[in-house]
């Protein structure tokens, strides 16, 4: 019996050292170049198989098991045109449950990322085809989608929307053409739950087309289908600086905002902030050539073209 133990010990530490043996080798080929390329040749092709769409991944990089770099990594729409696109994405998986579609991320980054939303003139989105994939033909389980990451940090990005079935304005915020670059900035706590997204943002800039430079915006934000709701809200823009307990932006549908302002209701309190009229006009077109400075404090309700300030304390300079 004793000699059975000392087999059974000794086959035992000998499959425990194969184990480990293959771990270390496996972690040294799958950072080897040509095991990279292979990675991204396969994961590419079979993202474009089942998307019916392009997609390109120059470099995979498994830093880890739960850690992985993707370089180069491009989706084209079906027009092939490109839809998303960054020169590096890099993200850590802490924990996931498939039976409850929860899964948790640690870090995402983000570097040089590039993304282009359009709608055609049928109003049918370049994204369609990846929302359509998604869809389940079984009836719902009533199960939602729960994502939550600790930190998503974008470098030097860049975000376009257009929609065909407008024309393009020469003033001010045109929210059916939009394009922002420069974007950098941290989201923290993020959790999306349907189609309800919640983060913390801290020192976002960025530079939209119009002229308007986003110099630095720390909030709480949630945004879902009917809202924007904002707490702790402190934006420097172009000569404003609006410090607010809250700021929401509520509207029935995305689509308001192209007709921004008689369709999206302002409700917002504001501590003393100082507001360029001359940056309220590139979201109220019909303010171009106002350029006074005013300092304001008070409750902000109803639309731009409606809009109520109550207790309020004004001041022009």
């Amino acid at each position: 019996m004793a000699k059975l133990l000392k087999i059974l010990g000794k086959s035992v530490g000998i499959i425990l050292e194969w184990l480990l043996a293959f771990v270390i080798v496996f972690a040294f080929l799958i950072r080897t170049s040509p095991v990279q390329t292979f990675l991204a040749k396969q994961t590419a092709n079979y993202l474009s198989d089942e998307l019916n769409a392009k997609v390109k991944i120059d470099k995979v990089d498994i830093v880890f098991f739960d850690q992985v770099a993707l370089d180069g990594f491009i989706v084209y729409d079906q027009e092939k045109d490109t839809l998303l696109a960054a020169k590096t994405v890099f993200a850590t998986l802490d924990d996931y449950n498939l039976s409850t579609l929860n899964f948790k991320v640690g870090k995402v980054r983000l570097d040089e990322a590039y993304g282009h939303l359009k709608k055609d003139k049928n109003g049918v989105s370049n994204l369609k085809f990846i929302v359509d994939y998604f869809k389940s033909d079984k009836p719902s389980s009533g199960k939602k989608l729960q994502l939550d990451i600790h930190t998503v940090d974008l470098s030097n990005s860049r975000f376009r929307y257009d929609d065909d079935r407008k024309e393009p304005k020469d003033f001010g915020m045109d929210f059916a053409h939009l394009d922002v670059s420069n974007v950098n900035g941290s989201f923290d706590n993020i959790s999306i739950v349907g189609s309800d997204v919640k983060a913390n943002i801290a020192n976002l800039t960025a530079k939209e087309k119009s002229g308007l430079d986003l110099k630095s915006f720390s909030t709480t934000a949630t945004v879902g289908v009917n809202g924007i709701h904002l707490a702790n809200v402190d934006i420097d823009v172009n000569e404003s600086k609006l410090n607010a307990p809250k700021f929401n932006l509520i509207y029935s549908g995305y689509d308001d905002f192209t007709h921004f302002v008689d369709s999206v209701k302002f409700d917002g309190e504001l501590a003393t902030s100082t507001i360029s009229m001359k940056d309220v006009s590139f979201f109220a077109h019909d303010l171009e050539g106002m350029d006074e400075m005013v300092q304001i404090k008070g409750e902000v309700k109803d639309v731009v073209s409606k809009l109520k300030i109550r207790n309020l304390d004004l001041r022009v300079r």
